[in-house]
């Protein structure tokens, strides 16, 4: 600052840039770490050096363990190999050659945890270099891709270490499960939901809570939910009580979320996001946390927070941003950033998000920038593989069925689900995370056959989608065909959406013909 007076003034009411506007590569931990100390309210930063280690590594046994904070970049490794000379060597079974290794694997996992997905990718990939053979490694690589959405990248870490592996069976069953045709989880890992024999330990339950429990929740319906239920108490009432985190694998965030995203699953997306706002400030401040917080805004109508949390991300994980862009109906610009993540593992995603939004607003066929994107849900919607492919293998069960669905109401066949406990917002591939109750109200109007529409029960969920979503513009657009039908007012609900969509790009299907719609001497 110019003087000192500018120079206090500026320390009461600025902050800090991100270290991560720096220097990218910067592990979100220690970002984390500087931004804590250097917090303007004093009662906001670490109280102790133990207190700032357990901001890198949330180790929780204080009693057993004690870490330095010589340096920030060094205290990570140093405690996680201090962890491994207290317990019984692990990297051996794990395919590792030493514990250094092993010590750089268990950093890369808490940096996944946290939820940077790219510096734990990198981490991942220099770490290949040195334990090419390693099932443990192979796994966690193929784990990280796929919670970017990053399809391509897992088959090529799954290609740069074939088989055979150096490691124990279960890490090999997990490697080679997670290297499959599509991503999943070995019995190993699933055998975590109830603490089957030979299972993996209680650290990787959050794996199995969102990569198995939440979607046989989600697609389960009548009986086989009912069947369910006890599964899910046993689970939640574990959850309750998150192990001392000993030894290396550290997953302290991923454990606290997997109760929000089991308690969106269950129908129940306030008290998710009641929990989600309860959690510690350490853990809500992590990335991961912050992206669920953000996801939950948007689809629930909160975009000014949205918004917020989207910036905040914005260097680690451009996601939230693009699909505010697209949200607006800004498909160019939004082009513009997807090819701003070229090589990064956002990629794929990304590409992918840009095509799902073309389908939202009604492009006759995908564009060619769309044609391929990596096998999954909007592929399958698009219809631009056969039936049966490669598609159906990598979607959840209720994403299958959707698609069933959709392709049944296109041809005429009008067959309201009526489901108990119909769920409103799903984890299916975004943006569709509210197409299962849209096409339910869909199903009802029967557009193809009037006089067997339910018009009741479109209306009931319509109303019960608008309360959730009071922004979503296409469930906004469906409650306005509900009453339309209804013989109801149905204008002043197609005005706010399009005026939403002002900003949109005017070739837009969706958006021209609202325009006509509302305007009938509207000029193409």
């Amino acid at each position: 600052a110019p003087t000192a007076a500018a120079f206090l003034e500026k320390l009461r009411s600025e902050s800090p840039p991100s270290v991560r506007s720096l220097r990218k590569d910067t592990p979100w931990t220690l970002a984390l770490l500087v931004r804590r100390c250097m917090h303007h309210d004093p009662q906001r930063r670490p109280p102790s050096a133990l207190a700032a280690s357990n901001l890198i590594s949330p180790l929780r046994d204080r009693r057993r363990r004690r870490l330095l904070l010589g340096g920030a970049a060094i205290l990570l490794a140093a405690g996680a190999l201090y962890l491994a000379a207290r317990v019984h060597p692990r990297w051996h079974a794990e395919g590792l050659p030493d514990a250094v290794a092993a010590a750089d694997l268990a950093a890369a996992v808490r940096t996944y945890d946290a939820g940077d997905l790219p510096g734990a990718a990198r981490h991942l990939e220099r770490l290949h270099r040195r334990a090419p053979a390693s099932p443990a490694l192979l796994f966690w690589r193929a784990t990280v891709h796929h919670a970017a959405g990053d399809e391509p990248g897992r088959r090529q870490a799954c290609a740069d270490s074939p088989p055979p592996w150096n490691g124990s069976e279960p890490w090999t069953a997990l490697a080679d499960a997670a290297c499959g045709p599509s991503y999943e989880l070995a019995l190993p890992l699933l055998g975590t939901l109830t603490g089957a024999p030979g299972a993996m330990g209680d650290p990787f339950l959050p794996l199995a809570v969102t990569g198995s429990l939440v979607p046989r929740v989600e697609a389960a319906g009548g009986k086989r939910r009912k069947e369910l239920e006890g599964e899910v108490r046993a689970v939640l009432n574990r959850l309750d009580y998150p192990p001392q985190w000993q030894g290396l694998w550290v997953l302290p965030t991923r454990w606290a979320l997997a109760r929000v995203h089991l308690e969106v699953a269950l129908g129940r997306v306030e008290s998710a996001a009641e929990h989600l706002t309860a959690l510690p400030a350490p853990v809500r401040e992590e990335p991961a946390a912050r992206r669920l917080a953000a996801w939950l805004a948007l689809l629930t109508g909160d975009l000014e927070r949205a918004r917020a949390l989207a910036h905040e991300l914005a260097l680690l994980d451009p996601i939230p941003r693009l699909r505010l862009l697209l949200e607006d109906g800004r498909l160019r610009s939004a082009w513009n950033l997807v090819r701003s993540t070229s090589g990064t593992v956002h990629h794929a995603a990304a590409r992918t998000l840009w095509c799902g939004y073309a389908y939202r607003f009604e492009f006759d066929a995908p564009p060619e920038r769309c044609r391929d994107i990596p096998p999954g849900f909007v592929r399958a919607l698009w219809g631009i593989a056969p039936a049966g492919g490669p598609d159906i293998r990598v979607m959840s069960p209720l994403e299958s069925t959707l698609i069933r669905r959709q392709i049944d109401l296109d041809e005429g066949d009008c067959r309201p689900a009526y489901a108990q406990r119909l769920p409103l917002l799903t984890h299916v591939s975004a943006p569709f995370e509210l197409l299962a109750a849209q096409i339910e109200i869909a199903a009802a109007l029967c557009p193809h056959a009037p006089d067997r529409a339910d018009l009741a029960h479109a209306r009931r969920v319509a109303d019960a989608l608008v309360a959730l979503a009071p922004k979503d513009p296409w469930s906004l657009l469906l409650q306005a065909r509900v009453r339309e039908a209804l013989g109801e007012p149905a204008r002043p609900i197609q005005v706010a959406v399009l005026d939403r969509w002002r900003r949109a790009d005017p070739n837009l299907p969706l958006v021209r013909d609202l325009r006509r719609h509302l305007h009938p001497g509207t000029p193409p």
